[in-house]
Parts: structure tokens; sequence; C-alpha cells
């Protein structure tokens, strides 16, 4: 039997991203409850000072510098720096 193979890549997934830094949002954050504040994209900051973001699995907790990804279908999933590094290229 001659059975050959072909070579393939994954097609890399289009993203939206941003590392975030609570200090870029300080003027439009809003209170949600006490010892809460909602960023935008759905980011909370807990009354025990953790930051938590809704993704397709739960609730997260990531830290101030973590890369906040939005994928295709809207899904957020935040990532850390170098894992974030070592996954994706900015498109220029």
């Amino acid at each position: 039997m001659n059975v050959s193979t072909k070579t393939y890549i994954v097609k890399p997934p289009v993203i939206q991203a941003m590392q975030f830094w609570p200090k870029n949002f300080e003027s439009k954050d809003r209170e949600l409850a006490p010892g809460e504040t909602v960023y935008p994209f759905g980011i909370i900051k807990d009354s025990d000072d953790r930051y938590l973001i809704k993704s397709p699995i739960g609730l997260q907790i990531f830290n101030p510098g973590d890369y906040v990804i939005i994928d295709q279908a809207g899904n957020t999933v935040a990532m850390s720096p170098d894992r974030f590094h070592s996954s994706y290229q900015e498109v220029r």
C-alpha cells in the first residue's frame, strides 16, 4: 500500500487583546457592590483585591499586567504575559 502524507499547520485564531493595568481604567470604573469595582470587558475587582473575569470555564482570577483576550466568539480569557507572548504575535 502506497500512502503519502501531507504536512499541515493550524491556522492561527484572530483575537483582540489588551494588557490590563487598573490605573488605565481609574476614571472609567464604577462600584458594583461594597468593595467591588467593575471595569470594561466584565473585569471585576472583588473585596479581596482579586481581579476576576468571566471566561467560558467560569470566573478566572488574574493579575494586573496579564493580557485579556477576546476571541472571535466574544469570549474573554486572561493570560500571563509570558504565555501570551509565546503564543501570539501582534499584527501590524
